[in-house]
């Protein structure tokens, strides 16, 4: 995230809005130079995994890049804190006057890893802070994209039935298929279906 080189020019740097939009956030300066290139890195895999669609969504997706970002800078400030108490606590062994902490040494390492308590509840109210930011756009942005998916589909034209099925009342069974139906009826059932034709008496009528 850190280093001590000077950016790649402008025109080897591409040309997308993860690049343009991570100017603002990313430090440049004669101490600290953070790398253009991780934080374009992040954007493009958090736009790839969340993928936004509109422009209020892209500026969502950012906003989760530069907390994000945010977040690995706190860790980094927290890990100077703790290598600076380490540093001043060797510096001392170097005296004769702290000889004594020699033999101590080692305990007194695992109590000099750890950030001041200032320090410590300074990074941890950062950290909340973050976290709580981080949550509340990443279900703004969940929101967003249901809303938008919700439109989306009212928008689009309905689909246009096709002519077979539109002689056909529900449940469109078609005329085919009943007919094929009553083909299959064993033939005593179609007898019994079938109305008996009317007897006629041939015979002459009675004197």
């Amino acid at each position: 995230m850190f280093n001590n080189e000077n950016l790649s020019s402008p025109a080897e740097e591409p040309k997308t809005p993860a690049s343009l939009s991570g100017r603002s956030i990313v430090i440049d300066s004669p101490i600290i130079t953070e790398d253009q290139a991780e934080y374009n890195s992040l954007l493009a895999s958090l736009e790839e995994e969340f993928l936004p669609q509109t422009s209020f969504q892209h500026y969502l997706v950012r906003k989760i890049a530069n907390n994000i970002w945010r977040s690995l800078r706190l860790y980094h400030a927290e890990t100077c804190t703790i290598r600076d108490r380490l540093d001043s606590y060797q510096a001392k062994l170097e005296y004769p006057i702290f000889a004594r902490l020699c033999q101590v040494a080692d305990a007194n390492i695992g109590l000099f890893s750890i950030p001041k308590s200032s320090d410590s509840a300074q990074i941890l109210r950062d950290e909340m802070r973050l976290d709580r930011q981080l949550a509340r756009t990443i279900n703004l942005l969940r929101k967003s994209q249901q809303m938008h998916a919700k439109y989306s589909r009212k928008s689009r034209p309905a689909t246009k039935m096709r002519k077979k099925y539109q002689k056909m009342g529900p449940p469109f069974v078609s005329e085919k298929r009943t007919q094929s139906h009553e083909s299959q009826l064993p033939a005593d059932q179609h007898d019994n279906q079938s109305p008996s034709p009317l007897h006629v008496d041939s015979g002459s009528s009675p004197e």
